[in-house]
């Protein structure tokens, strides 16, 4: 299953407090031959990871699936944090 690193997990934890929206999370979703984050409620049948108890990214099933084996991390760049997909042996 898709683990998101604690980095991660902050990161994206920070940008939904800054954005002050009730009921929303990020989703990752299917995009092209990628994958996009979006700022949406979660779906019924969509994997949620949390932080603290709060409800932070969300999934389909089908993209948790897809992403078996892999962390979402944060690697630094001359813009600031980006999220980053790595095999989970090789997170940061």
């Amino acid at each position: 299953m898709l683990e998101i690193s604690n980095a991660a997990m902050s990161l994206l934890k920070s940008a939904l407090d800054s954005k002050a929206v009730p009921d929303v999370i990020f989703r990752l979703v299917p995009a092209e031959d990628s994958f996009a984050l979006k700022v949406a409620p979660a779906e019924e049948e969509d994997v949620i990871y949390e932080q603290e108890g709060v409800a932070v990214l969300a999934t389909p099933s089908d993209v948790a699936e897809r992403l078996d084996s892999q962390v979402i991390d944060v690697e630094e760049t001359d813009k600031g944090p980006r999220l980053i997909v790595l095999p989970q042996a090789s997170a940061i």
